[in-house]
């Protein structure tokens, strides 16, 4: 179990669940870390709350229905100008929720959102379950609410109770993602697309497991949920391999991460930073990989000078004869022109039925 790794994929916007047996301090670790960051902390108890407790209560205003927001959500909107850093939200006995309950929490888990408003974008989101045998009344998470999770397994060691129980419970260090880290998503949503370019069978796997379907596994949203942790992650330094399968599941992870180990790509920074260096890689796959995060990196911070090195990189595919490869990085570069720059250069030219076709420059 990897604290940090549970704080920074929180940080990255994705929603967390930690899984334990009862009483190993997962609420206590969640109000440390909520002290740490200078977070308000708001604590809903699914196994005492019903639908109007999470979405609302409906009420009759100007001849038409509009929600009332519950109390913790209207004091998690304003915990900035309370003097906090911002919120926190801890949805606790999530295998306890009636499926009545865990309904309303989809959107709220996925879009921060319900009827009656918006949570701040940077609000944290957490929750906690025992495992369905062990909780009361338990209920396994629907399909829908599991795939909205990073599933971790909360299992602190014996040694921080011990150290704990003697000598006090420390605050946790909590690693703090800068402002500016949301730089690094083109390249690791490139990263991410190219596995699956390599893998398309691994982007959605509905477990044909029932028990399984509550737990971690493969979709459309989980891949795009693994590229922000993976983002946060390698702004911090840090590796991800706690994250990744907390998402998609241990299988698609392992193919993931090995795939990505065994990668050997070079730092997009220094591919920009000196185009003429760029040697294409021989394998189709790696170079679809090196060209995306590329371009990827130089969108997260344009200027003409990042998106003209981009375009000269793009060129070498053009030379080897890999305009296929290299198409869609050059669709998405055409796409965002920088300020002051009214003109796709020359070396775009081979790209040019791919850009027309997409609408991106005129026929």
């Amino acid at each position: 179990m990897n604290d940090s790794s549970i704080v920074i994929t929180a940080q990255a916007g994705v929603p967390v669940l930690l899984i334990s047996e009862p009483g190993t301090g997962k609420t206590a670790w969640l109000n440390a870390v909520a002290s740490a960051l200078d977070r308000h902390l708001e604590t809903l108890i699914g196994s005492i709350c019903d639908p109007t407790d999470i979405g609302g209560q409906p009420m009759r205003v100007n001849g038409h229905c509009e929600y009332a927001p519950p109390g913790w959500f209207v004091r998690l909107c304003e915990s900035k100008t309370r003097g906090r850093k911002g919120g926190m939200l801890f949805g606790d006995e999530l295998t306890s929720c009636p499926p009545t309950v865990q309904a309303p929490l989809l959107r709220l888990y996925s879009e921060r959102r319900l009827h009656c408003g918006e949570l701040p974008a940077d609000t944290l989101l957490f929750a906690a379950c025992n495992p369905p045998e062990q909780a009361a009344a338990g209920h396994d998470l629907a399909p829908p609410m599991a795939n909205r999770l990073a599933h971790f397994t909360w299992n602190p060691p014996a040694t921080d109770w011990i150290t704990g129980m003697v000598a006090g419970w420390p605050t946790p260090r909590v690693p703090l993602l800068p402002s500016n880290w949301e730089a690094r998503l083109p390249a690791a949503k490139a990263l991410v697309a190219s596995f699956i370019r390599a893998n398309p069978t691994l982007l959605h796997v509905f477990p044909t497991d029932e028990a399984q379907r509550s737990g971690p596994w493969p979709s459309r949203r989980t891949w795009d949920l693994v590229a922000r942790t993976i983002a946060a992650h390698d702004e911090l330094g840090m590796a991800a391999d706690d994250a990744v399968p907390a998402l998609v599941g241990a299988g698609a992870a392992i193919a993931f991460l090995d795939w990505r180990r065994n990668q050997n790509l070079p730092d997009p920074e220094v591919l920009l930073a000196n185009p003429g260096s760029f040697v294409m890689p021989e394998r189709d796959d790696i170079a679809f990989t090196v060209l995306n995060s590329v371009v990827g990196a130089a969108l997260g911070r344009l200027t003409p000078p990042r998106w003209a090195a981009a375009w000269d990189i793009l060129a070498v595919a053009v030379r080897a004869g890999l305009v296929d490869v290299a198409a869609i990085a050059a669709r998405a570069l055409a796409a965002t022109l920088p300020a002051g720059v009214t003109k796709i250069p020359p070396a775009a030219a081979a790209f040019l039925p791919a850009l027309q076709k997409a609408g991106i420059v005129g026929r």
